[in-house]
C-alpha cells in the first residue's frame, strides 16, 4: 500500500481570527486520514499557530519566504518531510471548500493507480487546489519558480500521468468550464 504524507499550507492572506479556528477545524478533519506525516507551513504568525496546533500530531514549520507566494510554502513543507512517503497530498489548511470525502477518494484513487499518477479533483479551479503527487515529482516542485500558485503546472507538464477525480459540481464555487481537465487528460500507469 502507498504511504502518503501531507503538506498543509497555512500561510497567506486570511483573517487571523477566522483563519486560525478554521485551520484547526480543517486540520482535525484531515488528521482522520492516516498520513505518514503531516507538515503545516505557516507565515509570520508561527508562535500563534504553534500554540493553536501544539496538541495535534503534526509538525509546524515557518516559511520566511511566504511573501514570494504559495509555491514557496509548498517547497518549504516538502523540505521538512522526514518520513518515507510514496506520495504527498498538498492542500491549503484554510480551504473552506475542503471535503474530507473528496480527500479520502483522492487517497483511494492514488493507491489504485499504484502511486504513479497525480491525483486532483476535476471540476475545481486549478489554482490552489488539493493535489496528491507521487514522490518522483518532488524534485520538479523544488526546482520550480515561486509565485502565488500551487502545483497545477504538473498537470500540463505530465498529462499522461494525471488521474482526475470526478467531484460534484457544488464542490467549489470557483468552477469555470475551462478548468475541468477530466475531459482532456488520460490517466496512465508508469
Amino acid at each position: 500500500m502507498s504511504r502518503i504524507s501531507c503538506v498543509l499550507i497555512a500561510a497567506g492572506s486570511f483573517s487571523p481570527v477566522v483563519g486560525k479556528s478554521l485551520i484547526r477545524e480543517n486540520i482535525l478533519d484531515i488528521l482522520n486520514i492516516p498520513f505518514e506525516e503531516v507538515i503545516t507551513v505557516t507565515d509570520q504568525d508561527t508562535e500563534a499557530y504553534y500554540q493553536a496546533l501544539r496538541d495535534l500530531p503534526l509538525k509546524v514549520t515557518y516559511n520566511s519566504d511566504f511573501a514570494l507566494g504559495q509555491h514557496s510554502s509548498i517547497r518549504n513543507g516538502l523540505t521538512h518531510l522526514r518520513k518515507y512517503y510514496d506520495g504527498v497530498l498538498v492542500l491549503r489548511a484554510d480551504d473552506i471548500n475542503q471535503d474530507l470525502n473528496v480527500l479520502q477518494d483522492m487517497v483511494r484513487l492514488f493507491r489504485e493507480q499504484l502511486g504513479k499518477s497525480i491525483v486532483h479533483p476535476s471540476g475545481r479551479s486549478l489554482n490552489l487546489q488539493p493535489m496528491l503527487i507521487p514522490r518522483e515529482f518532488v524534485p520538479d516542485i523544488l526546482q520550480y519558480e515561486d509565485g502565488d500558485h500551487d502545483c497545477s503546472y504538473l498537470l500540463k507538464r505530465y498529462p499522461l500521468r494525471v488521474a482526475p477525480l470526478a467531484v460534484a459540481k457544488n464542490y467549489s464555487a470557483d468552477i469555470e468550464p475551462s478548468d475541468d481537465f477530466s475531459i482532456t487528460l488520460v490517466s496512465q500507469h508508469g
